[in-house]
């Protein structure tokens, strides 16, 4: 709800708490649990612009530009989960390899979405300067706020329970702070 009272215009919010949402449980998701967090994200994303998919000429293009952030956060996420991102941070060079997957993943996805809303008649042409860096702002400190406290949160699940203490004194409470 937040993220939707922040919107600069429609679907380009400078806090996009969805995409750290989404970012954050595709770093926690394992095997077949990664496609329901994609199809969770898709439907919420149809849900929040329902006028939009009750024209049918709309649905084509609509169903392009939701699915582009699910599918280059999936193999974003998945490219560092495989070279065991997820399973903690043990060292820099893996921190570091989060920090670059956490720009990169909103970095591609701002302007392939504003290019396709723009082709689609969504945006105008003349406002995509403006749009895409606001559109990558808004994912970005999303991702950047919302992922680690879902990774923080959710390591080890479902094989293991987070220890709450450890998680509000690490992570939560220093991120309220920050804000």
């Amino acid at each position: 709800l937040l993220s939707f009272n922040l919107e600069i215009t429609r679907n380009v919010s400078v806090w996009f708490l969805p995409g750290g949402l989404l970012f954050g449980c595709l770093m926690v998701a394992h095997g077949r649990q990664v496609a329901w967090v994609m199809a969770a994200d898709f439907l919420a994303r149809m849900i929040w612009s329902a006028d939009l998919w009750a024209v049918p000429a709309n649905m084509g293009w609509l169903t392009i530009t939701t699915s582009i952030s699910p599918i280059v956060y999936a193999i974003i996420t998945q490219a560092l989960k495989s070279g065991r991102i997820g399973a903690g941070f043990q060292s820099s060079a893996a921190v570091m390899a989060l920090v670059i997957g956490m720009v990169l993943a909103p970095a591609i996805v701002a302007p392939l979405m504003c290019l396709t809303y723009a082709v689609a008649g969504f945006f105008q042409w003349g406002n995509l300067p403006s749009l895409i860096p606001s559109f990558l702002i808004g994912d970005l400190v999303g991702i950047g706020t919302l992922a680690p406290l879902i990774m923080a949160a959710g390591e080890g699940w479902p094989h293991r329970r987070p220890d709450l203490k450890s998680v509000v004194g690490t992570v939560i409470l220093p991120a309220v702070a920050a804000l």
